[in-house]
Parts: structure tokens; C-alpha cells; sequence
């Protein structure tokens, strides 16, 4: 009993630490974005994507591809927007906005 009690403690304590990590990571991208420094926003929206799901997994998808795309790359861009429109239960918001840019790389 102890030691189920220890390794769920420790999993808790493991997956904190991931959440908050994340949660720095995408307000440390989010202040790069503000400044208009792309590619050092580009690279904490990287590092916090894999941890994110639903609307901030699309929120960050979508300031990712504007990364690329402020900086005309667009090849590189429209994968971030296609990830957002891959997602059955994003919001309306985001899949428009996703789209929206998307079309904009595509022109």
C-alpha cells in the first residue's frame, strides 16, 4: 500500500511538473510573439505543443504557423494550420482563423 501510495505521489508530482513547465513555456512563447521575435516564439511554441490538447493545443498551433508565416514561410506554415483543422473538437474561432491563414499561405 505504501509504495502504491509513493509511485501515484511521484506521478502526480512528475505530471505537475510537466504543466507548469508547459504553462511557462507558452507565456514565455506568447511574450516572444508579442515582440515580434518569431523564431525564438517559434521554438517555446515547439517545445509546449506536444503537451497541450484541445483549444490550447490550437491556439498555440495556430501562433506557430504565424511564425512561419510572418516570415514568408509558408510551405512551413501550413502544417501547423492543416493540424488545426485536423481537430474534431476545436472551436469555431480557431478552425475560421486556422483557414483563414492557411489561404493566406496558399495565395
Amino acid at each position: 500500500m505504501r509504495i502504491a501510495f509513493c509511485f501515484v505521489l511521484l506521478s502526480t508530482t512528475l505530471l505537475l511538473n510537466v504543466a507548469i513547465s508547459t504553462a511557462a513555456d507558452v507565456a514565455q512563447a506568447e511574450t516572444l510573439f508579442r515582440a515580434g521575435r518569431w523564431e525564438e516564439a517559434l521554438a517555446e511554441y515547439d517545445r509546449a505543443i506536444p503537451e497541450l490538447s484541445g483549444d490550447a493545443l490550437a491556439a498555440a498551433l495556430r501562433s506557430a504557423g504565424y511564425c512561419h508565416q510572418v516570415r514568408h514561410k509558408y510551405a512551413d506554415a501550413i502544417p501547423y494550420f492543416d493540424r488545426v483543422l485536423a481537430m474534431p473538437d476545436v472551436s469555431g474561432d480557431h478552425r475560421s482563423a486556422a483557414l483563414l491563414r492557411k489561404g493566406y499561405c496558399l495565395r
